[in-house]
């Protein structure tokens, strides 16, 4: 490689080998089209579909494993709901705010998962 001057406007790196004399090159530009850009490009297009595939990973356990785990988990609240006097009454009122929540967060969660699986 011929030992180039190292000019202030073009943007250059040194390269040192033990033993040798400094030796600069210039940078290779980014030019659209190079290897460079493509790989770039691939890692991009790979990120993408690993974030897809993480999100409909992520949606269909929300509509099976996790939505059972929330379900347990607002039985559970219900059954540790116990004021005094507690009749079938409040029991079903209480059932039913605990069932909506159970559905509101289950479809919060999936609508959302859905949106950031669209972008």
């Amino acid at each position: 490689m011929p030992l180039l001057p190292d000019p202030p406007t073009n943007p250059l790196v040194q390269l040192h080998h033990p033993g040798a004399q400094f030796r600069y090159r210039p940078l290779h530009p980014i030019i659209p089209g190079n290897n460079r850009n493509k790989s770039n490009n691939t890692k991009s297009n790979r990120e993408t579909h690993l974030q897809k595939t993480q999100l409909t990973h992520h949606i269909n356990n929300w509509k099976e494993d996790r939505a059972k785990i929330l379900k347990t988990t607002i039985n559970n609240l219900k059954d540790n709901i116990n004021p005094p006097k507690k009749n079938d009454t409040l029991n079903q009122t209480i059932s039913n705010i605990l069932d909506n929540a159970y559905e509101t967060i289950k479809n919060t969660i999936i609508n959302y998962l859905n949106n950031e699986l669209s972008k």
